[in-house]
């Protein structure tokens, strides 16, 4: 169970849990549950499914652009990711 200990950089515990749990937690049908947020008709759901475009989109045009402002040598590697860390 350990073999991959120099490969990876934290325990199989902890990387395998949250993939085991996760669909659990999101599939849950319950009012609270993130799939009971997005299927109610109410303002704070609509408010939700509204912002979830923005949500997916904004980190991917951040790191293009990060990407964008090291080509054109505006900044070093570690002024890119200082830049992406305050952004996010």
């Amino acid at each position: 169970m350990f073999a991959l200990d120099r490969f990876a950089a934290m325990a199989p515990q902890t990387f395998i849990c949250p993939i085991v749990l996760g669909p659990f937690l999101v599939l849950h049908r319950h009012q609270d549950s993130p799939i009971g947020l997005l299927t109610h008709r109410g303002s704070t759901e609509t408010l939700l499914r509204w912002a979830i475009p923005f949500f997916v989109s904004r980190p991917i045009l951040l790191v293009l652009g990060q990407l964008w402002g090291q080509q054109a040598n505006l900044y070093d590697i570690h002024g890119g990711v200082a830049l992406l860390v305050m952004t996010m």
